[in-house]
């Protein structure tokens, strides 16, 4: 059996449980903050949407610079709505979904490299 065919179902429960909880996020508390240090409900919930665009991104090379040229990555716009966020992650999914389903076991194996361009290797 490829990989892929193991991971996919995993995936698509993990997505759904996922996406059960952003489907909560309360429109009207996108500003609210769970502490003082904390990020806002909209960054949060915004962060939980763009993580699955990450698996996409590993799959698509072989390292993932995570300060290219010394500057962060530019961060995804914040969420307005939870509408916002439900697209989002929908759309990050989707794409991710797709890439393993394609994805050869061979590549599946090869080591990826998550690093920081400032950062000692």
């Amino acid at each position: 059996m490829p990989i892929r065919d193991a991971l996919l179902p995993e995936f698509d429960h993990e997505m759904a449980n996922t996406r059960k909880v952003l489907e909560r996020v309360p429109d009207g508390k996108l500003d609210w903050r769970p502490h003082a240090k904390s990020g806002t409900m909209a960054w949060l919930a915004g962060h939980v949407a763009n993580l699955p665009s990450w698996g996409g991104l590993i799959l698509a090379q072989d390292s993932l610079d995570l300060e290219p040229g010394g500057k962060p990555l530019p961060s995804a716009p914040l969420p307005k709505t939870t509408g916002d966020i439900l697209a989002m992650f929908d759309k990050n999914v989707a794409a991710t979904r797709q890439a393993i389903a394609a994805a050869e076991d061979a590549h599946l194996m090869k080591p990826c490299r998550c690093r920081r361009t400032d950062a000692p290797s």
